[in-house]
């Protein structure tokens, strides 16, 4: 950390895909972003969302869409970032590998967010 702070880096935290680890993340207190998966699918993770929003830390959300089931089975995008945006967090939400998902995920995002 000490390291990375020299660089001039100044959000660190990990990457988790398990409860425990997001919940000692948010505990530990050295962190301030954390990456996560968190869709309407697999809501595991809203308390932590919530205590990681309490203290303030940069939540990136993947997986929004359940690894594209949630698209391939229909749903609409918009509702599926609307579910995300219902939690109180610094947020980022993304998924995708291609610029074309992502100009449109993006679109589908600002549509949520109102």
């Amino acid at each position: 950390m000490e390291y990375a702070q020299s660089l001039g880096i100044r959000r660190l935290g990990p990457s988790v895909s398990e409860a425990e680890s997001g919940r000692l993340a948010v505990e530990d207190g050295r962190y301030s972003v954390m990456q996560l998966p968190f869709n309407r699918e697999n809501p595991a993770f809203g308390g932590i969302l919530d205590r990681a929003g309490a203290r303030g830390m940069w939540v990136a959300v993947n997986r929004p869409f359940a690894m594209g089931a949630m698209v391939d089975a229909g749903a609409d995008k918009r509702e599926a970032f609307g579910f995300i945006l219902e939690r109180s967090f610094r947020r980022n939400p993304h998924g995708t590998t291609s610029p074309e998902h992502l100009k449109e995920n993006w679109r589908a995002f600002e549509e949520a967010r109102g």
